[in-house]
């Protein structure tokens, strides 16, 4: 497969994982059973090992790599991919677990995120045969439903474009050791340096190292590797991330059991900016009532504004939502509030229903 060749929603989706791999890669917890590889007396040697394009003993040629990557993964029918993410910020910690199945095209993802003793899991099921993505969403004995038309697609970006940036920038070496994943045999690089894609550019005092093992079936199977560096801020920040590809041709996709209330009271909103740029129309097109506690934000790189409902938001009502000079919200029903700024050609909507985020949408002006 080219890099121009054109993608199905199946083709996106798989690659989805391998760009998930890519990015969360690099690792922590050694422990994680889908991940766990070790050396064993039945293991060949470095030289005996039948290494796939773009990678060889001496190295890893990393365009050819990602080529063999992308082609074995998209191919395959279904495929389980795992991460596990820590940040550690000094007084803050936040943990990321997550694991997502693809199958023929349909889609199921949980993650679970712990920070700041608080947990939070949000678990989204996408059959083929629709195009939404339907997602529980739970918290502190809390639950909600969403239904949301973000499914991956050929449009949006599928991160292959990180997955080579990560390839290339990374200075990998010789190959270190063969070991056998859950997959099957592969062989390991390892890679050091002081400047990572993973991190933001204004970061400073970069520092990584990452592994990376390569399946003889031809797919970079599993990655770790821990980052340190200091914010704009000056915090100081380490990333420990590992992630794992397994049960490739193998993974099956039930119906959650949550799935029919989802569609039937999942929240789900329409949104887009009126002609004069000042305001968001929002419109609730699903969903159980939103009662005046529940509150909308709406943000721009200058400002964010937030507030309640000012009444009671049913199924088929319309508002919309501008900001003022000073940056507050302002809620209209039947136009445009008055007074409000032209707003950013990127601007973000939020909806909050019992603490839980039921609409985060960024808004192309």
């Amino acid at each position: 497969m080219t890099d121009n060749a054109p993608v199905s929603r199946r083709t996106f989706l798989t690659t989805g994982i391998a760009a998930t791999t890519m990015l969360a890669g690099c690792s922590g917890n050694s422990n994680s059973q889908s991940g766990t590889s070790s050396p064993t007396s039945t293991t060949p040697a470095l030289s005996e090992f039948s290494y796939p394009d773009g990678a060889t003993e001496d190295g890893i040629d990393w365009e050819t790599l990602f080529n063999t990557h992308k082609s074995t993964v998209t191919e395959a029918d279904s495929v389980t991919a795992q991460t596990d993410v820590t940040i550690d910020r000094g007084e803050q910690t936040t943990t990321q677990l997550g694991t997502s199945k693809f199958n023929a095209g349909d889609v199921w993802r949980e993650t679970q995120k712990s920070f700041s003793n608080t947990e939070k899991t949000v678990t989204l099921w996408s059959p083929n045969s629709r195009d939404k993505a339907y997602s529980q969403i739970s918290s502190e004995g809390k639950t909600a439903y969403q239904i949301g038309s973000d499914v991956p697609s050929p449009q949006t970006a599928m991160g292959l474009d990180l997955i080579k940036d990560s390839l290339k920038r990374f200075e990998w070496g010789e190959a270190t050791e063969v070991v056998k994943l859950q997959n099957g045999t592969g062989v390991r690089y390892e890679a050091t340096g002081k400047n990572s894609p993973l991190v933001p550019e204004s970061a400073s005092n970069v520092e990584f190292t990452a592994t990376v093992t390569v399946l003889e079936s031809g797919f970079i199977g599993r990655n770790t590797g821990q980052i340190s560096s200091t914010d704009k801020n000056g915090t100081e920040r380490t990333q420990e991330l590992t992630a794992t590809i397994s049960a490739v041709g193998d993974t099956s996709i039930q119906k959650p059991d949550w799935a029919s209330t989802a569609m039937e009271n999942g929240f789900e909103f329409r949104t887009e900016p009126t002609d004069d740029r000042t305001a968001v129309q929002l419109t609730l097109a699903n969903g159980s009532q939103l009662p005046t506690e529940s509150r909308v934000a709406l943000s721009t790189d200058q400002d964010r504004g937030s507030a309640p409902f000012p009444e009671p938001v049913t199924e088929g009502d319309t508002l919309y939502l501008g900001l003022s000079e000073t940056g507050e919200l302002q809620i209209a029903e039947n136009g445009p509030p008055a007074n409000t700024v032209e707003l950013d050609s990127r601007t973000l909507v939020s909806v909050y229903h019992n603490d839980l985020t039921v609409l985060s949408r960024v808004i192309e002006l």
